[in-house]
């Protein structure tokens, strides 16, 4: 017979599964392998809805991915085609080269840098506000 500190060893903190097995006269071996199936069951659902979510969130990218390749004729076309039947590569360059990236680039970099150094001070005085942490002078603010 199955003692009961079998039955928490096996199932946890919850074995009533465990208990109603014993009670149809199940062997050690079959409630392990019980256990074993709903976990295998329950780690596959809980994957098919992981995978099913990351395809959701996934799918305006490729989306955009592939309408970059598309011509302005197949990104409108009704009902839409997923992949254009020439890819258009040339997009590429040409969306490049007709905007000024650099500038936008060497634009940003300052509101980044501000940005940063702004959160790196607010970090630094929540840890001052709320662990009383004090710091000794100045120059330990960007440390």
């Amino acid at each position: 017979m199955i003692k009961v500190e079998h039955i928490y060893k096996i199932f946890g903190e919850k074995p009533q599964e465990a208990i109603r097995l014993v009670k149809e006269g199940k062997s050690k071996e079959e409630i392990k392998r019980t256990k074993n199936i709903n976990k295998t069951l329950s780690r596959l659902i809980i994957y098919i809805f992981l995978i099913l979510i990351s395809i959701v969130i996934a799918w305006p990218f490729i989306w955009m991915v592939t309408n970059a390749v598309k011509t302005s004729k197949e990104i409108w076309t009704f009902p839409p085609i997923f992949w254009p039947a020439i890819p258009q590569w040339q997009n590429f360059p040409v969306a490049w080269f007709g905007a000024p990236f650099t500038r936008y680039f060497f634009n940003s970099f300052p509101v980044f840098f501000y940005f940063l150094k702004t959160l790196f001070c607010l970090t630094k005085w929540a840890d001052a506000k709320f662990w009383n942490s004090r710091p000794n002078n100045f120059n330990s603010w960007f440390n």
